[in-house]
């Protein structure tokens, strides 16, 4: 811990004596500069959600049933890749596929071990 501490003495001087504007500026105490240092952290785990078995549906819309989704993705292409919609850049289709973007879309999974 003593060498930690003689590092950081070290180092807030090295700044000190580079950036001379740092020496008006109120920086943390030795000692919490050497705790926060010394504290471990430990990394969160990390869930590729790609990987799960994603649907897409639109609560209140019955004209459409739960489809197979994926993520990354949108409402769009999962529709074109489930044939439920023709392709929305062929021609004017943009136009008459407007009821999509003016639906609301949920994508759910199952997520084991949170």
């Amino acid at each position: 811990m003593e060498n930690m501490l003689s590092f950081f003495q070290q180092l807030l001087e090295l700044l000190v004596s580079r950036l001379p504007f740092l020496s008006n500026m109120k920086l943390p105490s030795l000692s919490t500069a050497a705790l926060l240092a010394s504290t471990h952290v430990t990394a969160a785990k990390v869930f590729d959600l790609s990987e799960a078995k994603w649907t897409l549906t639109s609560p209140g819309n019955d004209s459409v049933a739960a489809i197979k989704g994926q993520v990354p993705s949108q409402a769009h292409l999962d529709l074109y890749a489930a044939g439920i919609i023709p392709d929305p850049y062929f021609g004017l289709n943009d136009f008459d596929l407007r009821w999509v973007a003016r639906s609301n879309w949920s994508y759910t999974a199952e997520v084991e071990g949170l």
